[in-house]
């Protein structure tokens, strides 16, 4: 296969299982809905303790399957740290690889690159974090599946990037070259006090839809390829600020200007985070509060 290449065959399928998942996730049924959500916490090995964050926490009182899988948290479960300058975690899950990027090549993983243009699907915007920091966190099926801000944040503009729908799982991702930037995606693109900043929802494998709490987008991203400009109105959301949905899992992979911020010491690839729980801190020279936006490339 040639580095260029986009994977081959298999997208109408995938089209098609997706497609069927989320029929089958959204069907409220009772009968077979309660069926699927005791055989999802029978496989994952979900407890009710592990469901006592979440704002309903009887799995079966939930009108579907998918309701269940996209569970909100209970309001004020999760508290960032104190500190205005922490990064904090935007989703519950697996800290893959991060790190500082090589010029335009980010890790997926050991001996496999891709480039910060294919993620994001525009080289005029890739550049603002050409050497920058990046990382990847991995979604189990089991997780909470709402992705939420690191950092306050003035949204700047959505693209949507269909692609294929390949597993995101560890063993997929240490065999097939380019995976992130070839499945289905969306990029979005921020101003912070760390400059800007990219967040990336990677669809995978069984993903009926990638939603994102912007008027118009509530019920799932129109799945063709498009850019939108979401900076007006001017809003700025604060940290932990719930942006988006999985319905169904994937990964998130967060992109930071070069010298904007640093990632903690501690941090193990392989090891399980918690939403808002600290991943990093801003640079001392960076003001938490900015007061002026910068303008993104369309």
């Amino acid at each position: 296969m040639s580095k260029g290449a986009p994977f081959p065959g298999t997208a109408p399928l995938q089209r098609l299982l997706g497609a069927l998942a989320g029929a089958l996730a959204g069907c409220a049924w009772r009968p077979w809905k309660n069926a699927l959500i005791q055989w999802y916490l029978r496989r994952y090995r979900i407890s009710p303790e592990d469901l006592k964050e979440c704002a309903e926490p009887d799995p079966l009182a939930y009108k579907s399957f998918d309701a269940f899988f996209t569970r909100a948290l209970k309001s004020g479960v999760r508290i960032p740290p104190g500190d205005p300058r922490s990064i904090t975690s935007p989703v519950d899950g697996v800290l893959d690889c991060f790190g500082t990027a090589q010029g335009e090549q980010l890790l997926q993983a050991k001996g496999i690159s891709y480039t910060i243009s294919e993620l994001l699907g525009d080289p005029r915007q890739a550049a603002a974090f050409r050497n920058g920091l990046y990382m990847t966190l991995y979604l189990a099926p089991g997780d909470y599946h709402r992705v939420h801000l690191p950092i306050r944040s003035r949204p700047q503009t959505l693209r949507y990037l269909p692609g294929r729908l390949f597993s995101v799982q560890p063993s997929s991702v240490a065999r097939r070259p380019r995976l992130y930037s070839c499945n289905e995606r969306l990029a979005a693109l921020f101003d912070t006090a760390a400059g800007r900043m990219a967040l990336v929802m990677v669809g995978a494998l069984c993903v009926g839809r990638i939603s994102v709490n912007y008027p118009g987008f509530e019920q799932g991203m129109p799945r063709r390829a498009a850019s939108y400009d979401i900076s007006s109105p001017a809003a700025t959301w604060e940290r932990c600020h719930e942006f988006g949905v999985f319905h169904m899992g994937s990964c998130v992979i967060l992109l930071f200007e070069p010298g904007s911020i640093y990632w903690q010491e501690q941090l193990k690839q392989g090891e399980r985070v918690r939403m808002a729980s600290p991943l990093g801190k801003l640079r001392p020279e960076k003001d938490p509060f900015p007061s002026t936006s910068k303008t993104l490339p369309h």
